[in-house]
């Protein structure tokens, strides 16, 4: 895929999201992408700056790593000009040349566009902008008030989806639900009702020699740290591994059957997520 992300960064973010999970929820996406995928980050408030130069292929592990390095949260301030991050995208398209199986706009924001001046035609400049890439738009929409009119309208235009984030803690969710939808992955969701120091999570041994790798995804307080085990009670190698202050991500290749174990250094009121990547398929007559 070859994924370009527009990520609100108005002051309005100063409340809708304090603690800028929007950061992380970005990171924990680029952690979850594949060699050979393509991703650029541009970030919008009274002006548009691109986070990345421009669309960036992930060559490696070690490539994604560096890129997760680079990445800045800049201070949350200013307007919402949503016109200006697509004319941006727009030039990042061109200037890409990549040739991919599918092409996506992951938008995030918390409210209608705007500008310091008044444009009666502002909204459906941006939509007539967004037609013109001719790629589906992947909406998260933080705090009921994103959802407007404007986002259906553009979503409806360009063949997206909306995915609603009532606050910012549920900003790591959408992510992975805008993930799912455009790496066609199903995303396994373990919720947690109760504090636990440990979580089980199964991979059934008769499905384990079709999986070519699997992540592990565990969503947790800042303070809780995590660690994960093999059946046989070990560390496995990582593929890639991703420690934030708000979750983890482990990538595992060819995960063996059983019981995996997920421990936490104290107990935890946490969410568990397992993505499996496998050529299996059903083929229904």
């Amino acid at each position: 895929i070859s994924a370009t992300v527009l990520l609100d960064n108005s002051g309005s973010m100063k409340k809708n999201d304090p603690q800028g999970l929007r950061f992380s929820g970005l990171r924990l996406f680029i952690s979850l992408l594949d060699i050979g995928d393509q991703v650029g980050v541009i970030s919008f408030a009274t002006e548009s700056t691109s986070l990345t130069e421009g669309l960036l292929t992930i060559q490696d592990n070690q490539n994604k790593r560096k890129l997760l390095d680079r990445l800045d949260n800049p201070p949350a301030e200013g307007y919402t000009d949503l016109e200006s991050a697509f004319r941006l995208a727009s030039q990042m398209q061109e200037q890409g040349g990549a040739n991919l199986c599918q092409f996506a706009i992951v938008l995030l924001t918390d409210g209608k566009p705007e500008t310091a001046t008044v444009n009666p035609h502002y909204e459906q400049d941006i939509i007539e902008i967004a037609k013109t890439l001719g790629i589906p738009v992947w909406a998260i929409a933080l705090t009921p008030s994103a959802q407007t009119p404007f986002l259906e309208k553009l979503i409806a235009e360009t063949g997206g989806f909306i995915i609603p984030a009532k606050n910012s803690a549920d900003l790591l969710e959408a992510y992975l639900g805008v993930f799912s939808q455009i790496k066609d992955r199903t995303v396994l969701h373990e919720n947690l009702s109760t504090l636990v120091t440990a979580l089980p999570v199964e991979i059934a041994p008769d499905l384990a020699p079709y999986i070519e790798k699997a992540s592990f995804i565990i969503s947790k307080p800042e303070h809780i740290s995590v660690e994960l085990l093999t059946p046989d009670k070990n560390t496995p190698d990582f593929l890639f591994e991703e420690n934030a202050s708000s979750y983890s991500v482990y990538t595992v290749a060819h995960p063996v059957g059983g019981e995996w174990m997920i421990k936490f250094s104290s107990e935890a009121d946490a969410q568990a997520y397992l993505i499996l990547n496998s050529r299996l398929r059903i083929k229904i007559i």
